[in-house]
């Protein structure tokens, strides 16, 4: 149906143009010259060979090496939405289980750790974090230590209130690091 419309259309389009250089020829005085003469500027073709290779350049060299800075930040957004995604379920796993085991916990803020620090290193590797940025960086890495020290103080002892407490200054943490980790995201966007 739709196709048939398309040739329907087509074909009308073409017998006005058809029927209209057939006014034309008919009532106006309109002509064409049956001689062209060509001249050649060299000015307009030095002018005209510039242009194509600008159009050239900007069309593939300046749009591909857009797209792949485009794909570098997003993949190292998506490297910090994905630890964000993993810390929030760690902590989350750590606080609703009650677990207090020290090599438990150890473990997981250590895989935390060194996701963090490994993010964070190729961030800087590829300048999407730079010396005003990493001090939000130096922090998330400072509130996740913060976490592990209140998680494994052997200093304070079990006790409901306590636990209660570091549940609290764990999960009060918790949203600082990712509220520092949107921050980041939002700096690499900008560059």
């Amino acid at each position: 149906m739709r196709r048939s419309l398309k040739i329907i259309f087509y074909i009308i389009i073409f017998i006005l143009g058809f029927l209209t250089c057939i006014l034309l020829k008919k009532y106006t005085s309109f002509t064409i010259a049956n001689q062209i003469s060509i001249e050649l500027n060299p000015f307009d073709i030095v002018s005209l060979i510039v242009t194509l290779l600008i159009a050239v350049y900007v069309g593939r060299i300046l749009t591909k090496q857009n797209e792949y800075e485009t794909s570098e930040k997003e993949l190292i957004v998506k490297y910090f939405t994905d630890f964000k995604d993993l810390l929030r379920n760690k902590i989350e796993f750590i606080i609703e289980k009650n677990i207090i085991e020290d090599k438990i916990i150890n473990c997981e803020l250590k895989i935390l750790r060194s996701k963090l620090n490994s993010i964070i290193s190729i961030a800087e590797e590829y300048d999407f974090i730079r010396d005003q940025n990493n001090g939000k960086a130096n922090q998330v890495k400072e509130k996740l230590k913060d976490i592990w020290e209140i998680l494994t103080d052997p200093s304070i002892a079990p006790v409901d209130n306590n636990l209660l407490l570091r549940k609290t200054q764990v999960a009060t943490n918790s949203l600082q690091i990712e509220k520092l980790l949107f921050d980041l995201i939002i700096e690499i966007y900008k560059k």
